[in-house]
């Protein structure tokens, strides 16, 4: 699931849904933002089934089948689809990585203790391993929450309580992970994650504008 599909407003595109096709209405959303598609092309799809099941009437399965056919009938191929599913990285690697990791670790930790500032970026395994990891556990986090599941559960708390507990595994993996590729000044690192973050999120919406 992208960031970017996952915090736009979608569901509240579309109205004049019965409370009886609410949840099949949820089912589209998910479906929708799965599928690859651009924002405008999401909208669309959301408000042509809304029309659809506005109907009381309109049986579940076939509804379903169909959905997901004229959904295939639209969806770029795999290597967009697959692009589209990773343009939020950059932003990810600077909040994470660069902010709660990086910042943190080395600037502030040290400044709140009064020690020095560690002004270089070590650049190998254990950074990257954290950083796709906690990137792999986020995504499919957001994949979950997509499907509006229920908070009042046992199941939800308990997803909630392994996908934490992946995430500490992999901070401590990745602490006791030997090697350097290179190193780079901290600056230096702040200034390029920042600049494709904003990059590619500035990318994106001309992109999306121009479809």
């Amino acid at each position: 699931m992208n960031s970017f599909n996952y915090f736009r407003p979608l569901l509240s595109k579309v109205q004049g849904v019965p409370s009886k096709n609410q949840r099949l209405l949820i089912w589209v959303g998910f479906q929708v933002r799965q599928a690859g598609l651009t924002y405008k092309q999401q909208i669309e799809c959301m408000e042509k089934a809304s029309h659809q099941l506005q109907d009381d009437q309109q049986a579940q399965d076939g509804f379903k089948s169909d959905f997901k056919a004229y959904l295939n009938s639209i969806k770029p191929d795999k290597i967009t689809c697959f692009l589209r599913e990773v343009s939020d990285f950059p932003l990810f690697l600077f909040i994470y990585t660069t902010l709660i990791n990086v910042v943190y670790n080395q600037v502030l930790i040290p400044v709140s203790q009064q020690e020095p500032i560690m002004q270089t970026v070590l650049i190998g395994w254990s950074l990257c391993l954290q950083t796709i990891v906690v990137y792999l556990i986020y995504k499919g986090l957001l994949t979950y929450m997509a499907t509006d599941p229920k908070r009042s559960t046992l199941g939800f708390w308990l997803i909630l309580m392994v996908c934490f507990g992946f995430y500490l595994g992999s901070i401590y993996i990745s602490n006791h992970v030997e090697g350097t590729w290179f190193s780079c000044p901290l600056w230096l690192w702040v200034l390029l994650t920042m600049a494709w973050a904003v990059f590619s999120v500035i990318w994106m919406r001309k992109k999306e504008e121009s479809i």
